[in-house]
C-alpha cells in the first residue's frame, strides 16, 4: 500500500475538488454534503489505516 501512497493522495484531492464543483453546479447542498460525509467515513475507516506506517 505504501507504493500507492501518492496515487491515493491525488485521488483524494481530485475527488474533493470534483465534489466542490458538483456542489457549486447543482446547488443541492444536502445531497453533496451527505456524499462528502460518506466519503469521509470511508476514507477514515478503510483507507487511512492502510496508509499508516507499520509499527515494529
Amino acid at each position: 500500500m505504501e507504493k500507492y501512497r501518492k496515487l491515493i493522495e491525488s485521488i483524494r484531492l481530485y475527488s474533493m475538488i470534483a465534489l466542490g464543483f458538483a456542489m457549486a453546479i447543482s446547488g443541492n447542498l444536502i445531497v453533496c454534503l451527505s456524499i462528502a460525509i460518506i466519503l469521509g467515513f470511508v476514507d477514515q475507516i478503510f483507507i487511512k489505516p492502510k496508509l499508516m506506517p507499520k509499527r515494529k
